[in-house]
């Protein structure tokens, strides 16, 4: 087998800084800085999510057909760290993501097959408060957001054996923050908007179809 060291794959975004930028006193982004800069955080989800090609088995490489014995068969397998944007903040406004588990990408297992003990995250909605209503509240859920992007997903396209948990017993009882599982991959349904305490928006939503060609 070979086997690499851990190694970065991808580089995350932490902050834009606007032309008037000024680092006053050379701690990074802070409230106290001259000029415009934005700044995005990020949660960790999972330290070691594994990842598998093929994801059961494995490729199977016949090479000379002279050798009854030269028969191999490969495959890639690794863990890699998830992270999701937690909030986006400017000098005057921060964005708030909110997540919920998703009943489809979970890990995979060395020896192949689902890991269900990892899973992958939806977003659920992303909120947008003025700093100072947002800062006054210890309890952020009391603090009244200026516009919220609400999505809405179900599991109907890709049906098969794609990393999916079996789809929910009729009897099962789903939490408010989950969705019948069709048995295929996560499927962005409607997106719709809220301003402030109105929930009108909800009646006028964005609606997506596929083509299932």
């Amino acid at each position: 087998s070979n086997k690499l060291p851990p190694y970065a794959n991808a580089y995350m975004l932490t902050g834009v800084l606007g032309s008037d930028y000024i680092d006053r006193k050379g701690d990074g982004i802070t409230d106290d800085d001259f000029g415009s800069a934005t700044q995005i955080r990020y949660m960790k989800h999972s330290d070691n999510y594994g990842y598998r090609t093929p994801f059961e088995g494995a490729y199977f490489n016949e090479v000379l057909k002279s050798m009854v014995t030269d028969e191999k068969a490969r495959y890639t397998y690794g863990t890699k760290e998830i992270w999701y944007v937690k909030e986006i903040e400017s000098r005057t406004s921060i964005a708030v993501f909110e997540y919920a588990e998703r009943q489809d990408g979970y890990g995979a297992k060395q020896e192949g097959g689902i890991d269900d003990s990892q899973s992958l995250l939806y977003v659920k909605k992303i909120s947008l408060y003025s700093k100072p209503e947002y800062e006054a509240h210890t309890d952020k859920s009391l603090a009244t957001p200026i516009k919220v992007a609400h999505f809405e997903y179900d599991y109907s396209l890709c049906l098969g054996p794609n990393k999916t948990k079996l789809p929910h017993n009729k009897g099962d009882a789903l939490d408010a923050s989950s969705f019948e599982n069709q048995g295929g991959k996560l499927t962005l349904k409607k997106v719709y908007f809220t301003y402030g305490k109105s929930k009108k928006g909800k009646v006028s939503p964005y609606m997506f179809s596929y083509n299932m060609n």
